[in-house]
């Protein structure tokens, strides 16, 4: 907790010229985690909301159409925000190759995370 505390006030506040590799596989690969972690929750909540659904009303509401293209929208904002916000700072401040290293670490830990999730679905049901 307190590295990641440290990353950010170092780097997102100018203390720090240069990003070193090691901080750079930090920040993706807590991006891609927190995007995994942001997904099972979703799932867990929309799997929460079916079942409690099915208790109120057979047929979808207009009201529930709604609710799922905002809850849709809200989640297209936020994986944004988890995945491009840092690769985006670092290309902004003109580190375009640090921005693509941290990108594609983050895609890379949300490739894994997905072949986990596949292979814990396999082993276990």
């Amino acid at each position: 907790m307190i590295l990641i505390y440290n990353l950010i006030y170092n780097i997102m506040f100018g203390r720090k010229k240069h990003v070193d590799k090691k901080e750079m596989l930090v920040w993706g690969i807590a991006s891609g985690v927190a995007q995994v972690l942001y997904v099972l929750v979703m799932v867990l909540f929309l799997t929460y909301m079916g079942e409690v659904a099915h208790k109120f009303a057979d047929p979808p509401h207009l009201l529930a159409f709604f609710f799922m293209l905002l809850l849709f929208v809200f989640s297209v904002a936020a994986s944004g925000f988890i995945v491009f916000a840092y690769p985006a700072y670092l290309a902004l401040k003109n580190r375009l190759l640090q921005a693509i290293f941290t990108l594609l670490t983050t895609l890379v830990t949300i490739f894994v995370g997905l072949i986990g999730v596949l292979m814990v679905i396999l082993i276990f049901f």
